[in-house]
């Protein structure tokens, strides 16, 4: 059986989804923000992924798109954590 040449990157990009959202629902019931940090991050993550499936696939344009998503959400969510 043939496997997927980016099953990894799919599976990590499935499971920082799911991480969101389940922590993403744990921090509106809980009110945490460290949690919504998390969320952020996870979210980062899996757009991180994404782009890195486009630069294999060699789309480098879209993956400079998510990279460049990747590097805003990383500053902003940052800063308004730490501030």
């Amino acid at each position: 059986m043939m496997r997927h040449p980016h099953e990894r990157l799919l599976q990590l990009q499935f499971l920082t989804l799911l991480l969101a959202i389940v922590f993403g629902i744990i921090t509106v019931f809980s009110g945490y923000i460290f949690l919504a940090y998390v969320t952020c991050l996870m979210l980062a993550v899996n757009l991180l992924c994404e782009g890195l499936i486009e630069w294999k696939n060699h789309d480098t344009i879209q993956f400079a798109y998510h990279v460049l998503r990747v590097i805003l959400i990383l500053v902003f969510v940052s800063y308004l954590y730490f501030t």
